[in-house]
């Protein structure tokens, strides 16, 4: 393995821890002020409402159409047949919450992940054994494909 494969490598773990801590570190909060005036002023990429049954329901980009809150990238059908958009209407709305960052959360999952990985590497360098790997077989070629392969990378 290249050196470059190794930072690819550390790069793409990286990434990938990134987008893991970031995605799981939000907390819904609750929003005092009215749904529609809020919605209007702050264009969320998501909510979540509660019903006065209690059942939640999260919409992502929401738009106040008429009397009720419905998801802006819902496919639209025009014509005498088209089934309604699905949404809640306003006066059924009883919680409204947006998604907030939370550090708390983020630190909390970050020192997780390294405890665990920590724990992880002293296990397996306690118990690797330290030994090297054998070597690669040595690939015979015939002389016209020796050429070959010497100028392919």
């Amino acid at each position: 393995m290249n050196n470059w494969d190794g930072r690819e490598r550390a790069f793409s773990t990286a990434a990938i821890v990134a987008l893991v801590l970031l995605s799981g570190c939000k907390s819904w909060h609750p929003v005092t002020d009215t749904p529609a005036s809020w919605i209007a002023r702050e264009s969320p990429p998501e909510v979540r409402l509660t019903a006065e049954t209690g059942d939640q329901m999260t919409i992502r980009r929401p738009i106040v159409v008429n009397d009720s809150i419905v998801s802006a990238s819902a496919r639209v059908a025009v014509g005498p047949f088209a089934p309604p958009r699905r949404g809640v209407r306003l006066s059924d709305v009883h919680g409204f919450e947006v998604p907030r960052f939370d550090p708390v959360k983020t630190a909390g999952m970050a020192a997780g992940f390294l405890a665990i990985s920590i724990s992880w590497a002293r296990t397996v360098g306690r118990h690797g054994g330290g030994q090297q790997s054998p070597e690669p077989p040595v690939v015979k070629l015939a002389p016209g494909l020796r050429l070959i392969w010497s100028v392919i990378p």
